[in-house]
């Protein structure tokens, strides 16, 4: 196979968006982990002696808005 610019051309374009890909990726595991830290903390909250804490809950629900709206901004790199 002769290795013309076209070919390089392409060779070089799909190794970039091989890497583009992973970091997508790479970004929504980090995503999905900030949401299960969140969620398993609202769970340990949840069963301590605070867990009517207003104050800590009114922050655990602002917590999880802000990962939605993280998970919508993700969710558009595709």
């Amino acid at each position: 196979m002769k290795l013309t610019k076209q070919t390089l051309k392409k060779m070089i374009k799909e190794e970039l968006l091989n890497e583009i890909q992973a970091e997508i990726e790479d970004v929504q595991d980090k995503e999905a982990h900030i949401f299960d830290v969140i969620i398993e903390f609202k769970k340990t909250f949840g069963k301590s002696e605070w867990k009517t804490n207003r104050k800590i809950n009114s922050l655990i629900r602002q917590l999880g808005k802000v990962e939605q709206q993280l998970a919508d901004a993700v969710g558009e790199l595709e």
